[in-house]
């Protein structure tokens, strides 16, 4: 199986691959691919360049054999929608399962994306699932979950797309927006994350 983590990275940060590796470790992924966003239909641009964000990203996966850095929406440029990048994952791995990774915030907005409902013709959804969450949705995005979600993570390899899992997750208070406010004003980001991704902040003048 081949997951989907897609996000602006900006910067990567300990939440992202704690979380990831929970998951990966759960629910034993063939890879899980971060795809950094061109222009995210749901959120303001990134501040770091593509080009500073894939260098994190990359000293960030090293320690990590299956992850994988993958630029398709970059190569793309354009409006990231997410159901374009599972369009072409899936030609390109026609025989594979696909699952998209999201947090219990952005499955909770599902039905706000660009053709939603097309997306579980393409994968499987995983819900980054924290303790304090709980499933509250309404109208279609409910009837969806309710006629999808299952339980038993083996079911995932037997249909290419189409189920909803819970995964639980640590809960992480840590968020790229709390790093960047912390470099701009001289605070301590070192726990939040990797030494080579802090290293790479300062030496570049990121955020600042």
């Amino acid at each position: 199986m081949i997951a989907v983590f897609g996000g602006s990275f900006d910067p990567i940060h300990y939440g992202h691959l704690r979380i990831i590796f929970e998951i990966n470790q759960a629910i034993g992924l063939d890879e899980v691919r971060f795809i950094p966003n061109s222009i995210p239909p749901h959120r303001e641009a990134a501040m770091a360049s593509n080009f500073h964000r894939i260098n994190m990203l990359t000293l960030a996966l090293a320690d990590y054999p299956n992850f994988k850095l993958d630029l398709r929406e970059l190569e793309r440029n354009g409006v990231s929608y997410m159901v374009d990048t599972l369009l072409s994952i899936k030609d390109d791995y026609p025989e594979k399962s696909i699952c998209l990774i999201l947090g219990e915030d952005a499955f909770a907005k599902l039905d706000s994306w660009f053709n939603w409902q097309n997306l579980f013709k393409l994968a499987h959804i995983i819900i980054a699932n924290r303790p304090a969450n709980s499933a509250n949705y309404h109208g279609k995005l409910k009837q969806e979950y309710d006629q999808r979600v299952i339980c038993d993570y083996k079911l995932l390899e037997k249909k290419s797309s189409g189920f909803i899992v819970r995964c639980s997750v640590e809960s992480q208070n840590i968020s790229s927006s709390l790093i960047r406010e912390l470099v701009k004003n001289n605070g301590d980001f070192s726990s939040v994350l990797p030494a080579n991704i802090q290293k790479y902040i300062i030496k570049n003048s990121l955020y600042v």
